[in-house]
């Protein structure tokens, strides 16, 4: 895929990228953002959710990992919306319940 086609949403408002980190497909996130770190920016119709958020959501940790260790910062801060707060949130959440983050 090209970098644009990348960038392409569904019917659903959703990119490939933001597919592939609420399956938890590890390898194919890897792919997709070597290609393009643009994609890590564009969230979903409704609700508004970035492909980190998204992963988080269903516990997909490794998913999770390796979208923070390489978004931009800038990303996570609060002007850009409510994302950093989400991401904490289902961390937080998580921890509750146990779940273990490698």
């Amino acid at each position: 895929m090209s970098e644009e086609d990348l960038e392409l949403t569904d019917d659903e408002g959703w990119t490939a990228l933001a597919h592939a980190a609420n399956r938890g497909n590890l390898k194919i996130v890897e792919c997709m953002v070597r290609k393009s770190k643009k994609i890590l920016s564009i969230p979903t119709e409704d609700p508004k959710m970035t492909p980190i958020i998204l992963a988080s959501l269903v516990e997909q940790w490794d998913v999770v990992h390796c979208l923070y260790s390489i978004s931009p910062l800038q990303d996570l801060m609060p002007e850009k919306g409510p994302y950093s707060a989400g991401l904490l949130c289902n961390f937080i959440i998580g921890m509750k319940l146990g779940k273990s983050f490698n």
